[in-house]
């Protein structure tokens, strides 16, 4: 991983009136647990070394952990998991 990418990221994201405190990677585990696998480690990265959301295009990336001033914004386990059907259901 580079760390030019990172740093070049983290200066343009700053810019973001979006851009959430980093994560932890304790605070990884949670996500992932939740997601079922682990994250890319460049999201992962991403996520801890420039913020947890709020950057990227159109400032759109999601968080991963629930935004504390925030009660409706959705996290990136809650959208993935709702493209998800159950187990039951009839996808075809």
């Amino acid at each position: 991983m580079s760390a030019d990418l990172l740093g070049r990221v983290a200066a343009k994201s700053a810019e973001s009136g979006r851009l959430q405190t980093p994560i932890t990677a304790v605070g990884l585990i949670a996500p992932e647990k939740r997601l079922g696998f682990r994250l890319h480690p460049l999201l992962a990265a991403l996520c801890q070394r420039v913020g947890d959301g709020g950057f990227g295009p159109a400032e759109s990336l999601l968080s991963l952990t629930p935004a504390p001033q925030s009660d409706d914004e959705s996290t990136v386990a809650d959208s993935y998991l709702d493209c998800i059907p159950p187990a039951d259901a009839d996808t075809w």
